[in-house]
């Protein structure tokens, strides 16, 4: 009854700081929509919370609980050797790590096994830390933040999208925000909510520099990327290339442009790949085959349903060329209907496949001509670069599934970019 108290109050905090506040105001929408969509997504946290609770009940293998029963250990410091908690918090002290005073107290704060890639649980683990302070031991309380961290960068997302796709508002804004998985998978406690915020912040200071000094824009756009980083190192690698085939392109006609795009993901691909020889110490080939191993491992020993394969990836350039187009189609087209059978887990996900099908062949027989081509171009890039990564690295349906939400709505916006309406129809729905 006191976390139902207080994250209530939380909830009807953010609610209003929504409603009133001109920063969540965007052109054609009612003050009223944005908290309704608010609102929906702390909804989709509670129900996380519910599923992680009751249906799935090993808390030590939840990831809404995992981080936050570690964040307790780092938040007793405030009080028992405040200084220790600042500099833990900021990464100046490793008592949490291997070795340290008080790495008994955490389970995910050091992985279990040697990995190449930077952990990404700490960043959620400081955070909830700090949530701690105002969240009193009210878990949902943390579930209504996320989630505000969640829809803060959608909301920055879908604003952009506004500045590029000027006659199809409503759609733009119910696509990015209301997609189930999306909703679903970067609402409550997990690194997805982080994650947004993230790229919201990344993708409206890269795209929007009306009014605003080159040097905050910059800055912005650094934050942004930190927090990507922090979160989901393989996200910051599928909007590089886009970003810089982006601004590259200025320079070319349109015609031009979609070969500069290829260009820079093919040129940043095998400086990627042999970035071992500059780099001895990052050989990013390794951390790729590496987290596709230990996916492998993970799920036979744990014996996922969802399996998709038990092949290991090569760390090898070659390798991984071959197995590019079948771990792109297997993200863009899995879960199959028969693979999807008594689960909504999966149901949903495979609605959402066959709407993007048919979206995509409706386009095919009714398209037109992009009106910002280079925007455009950016979310493909995006988007494929993404969906292959994820295809290469995760062999389970499930975490596919999960990975590849990012991408959802830089998806949607480039079938609308291409979707042609009927004047009458513009004219109807249009809004002011």
């Amino acid at each position: 009854m006191i976390d139902f108290f207080i994250s209530t109050c939380y909830a009807l905090l953010l609610t209003w700081v929504i409603y009133r506040t001109p920063f969540f105001k965007i052109e054609g929408l009612k003050s009223t929509h944005l908290p309704m969509i608010f609102l929906s997504k702390v909804l989709a946290g509670v129900f996380l919370y519910l599923i992680y609770t009751y249906y799935y009940t090993d808390r030590s293998k939840a990831d809404i609980y995992r981080f936050y029963d570690d964040s307790a250990a780092l938040y007793q410091l405030l009080f028992i050797h405040p200084n220790e908690f600042f500099t833990n918090l900021i990464g100046l002290s490793s008592d949490f790590s291997s070795g340290g005073k008080y790495a008994h107290l955490m389970n995910n704060w050091q992985l279990p096994y040697d990995n190449p890639m930077y952990n990404d649980n700490r960043i959620v683990i400081r955070i909830h830390a700090v949530l701690r302070i105002i969240s009193f031991g009210s878990f949902n309380t943390h579930t209504v933040f996320f989630s505000f961290f969640s829809f803060t960068g959608l909301f920055l997302i879908t604003k952009t999208f506004y500045d590029f796709i000027r006659d199809w508002k409503t759609e733009i804004f119910i696509g990015t925000q209301l997609i189930p998985s999306v909703i679903f998978w970067t609402s409550g406690c997990l690194k997805e909510s982080i994650l947004m915020i993230g790229m919201g912040i990344f993708i409206s200071s890269l795209f929007n520099d009306k009014n605003k000094q080159w040097y905050l824009r910059g800055i912005m756009i650094i934050l942004g990327a930190l927090i990507i980083l922090l979160t989901k190192f393989y996200i910051l690698a599928a909007l590089l290339p886009a970003a810089i085939g982006y601004f590259i392109s200025k320079k070319f006609k349109p015609g031009w442009q979609p070969m500069v795009f290829l260009l820079s993901t093919v040129f940043l691909g095998l400086t990627a790949a042999f970035s071992h020889y500059f780099f001895p110490k990052i050989n990013l080939l390794e951390m790729l085959a590496f987290k596709q191993n230990n996916f492998v491992n993970l799920a036979v020993s744990e014996k996922a349903g969802s399996l998709i394969t038990t092949t290991y990836l090569k760390p090898e350039l070659s390798d991984i060329i071959i197995k590019t187009p079948e771990a792109l189609l297997n993200t863009l087209l899995r879960p199959y209907p028969w693979e999807s059978m008594g689960s909504i887990f999966k149901l949903i996900p495979m609605l959402e496949n066959l709407f993007f099908l048919f979206f995509i062949g409706w386009i095919i027989w009714n398209h037109r001509k992009p009106a910002q081509l280079r925007f455009v171009l950016f979310c493909i890039s995006f988007v494929l670069v993404l969906y292959i990564i994820v295809g290469l690295s995760t062999p389970v349906i499930g975490g596919m599934v999960r990975y590849k939400v990012p991408a959802l709505p830089f998806l949607w916006i480039t079938l609308l970019a291409f979707a042609k309406r009927s004047q009458s129809y513009q004219q109807k729905f249009a809004l002011s």
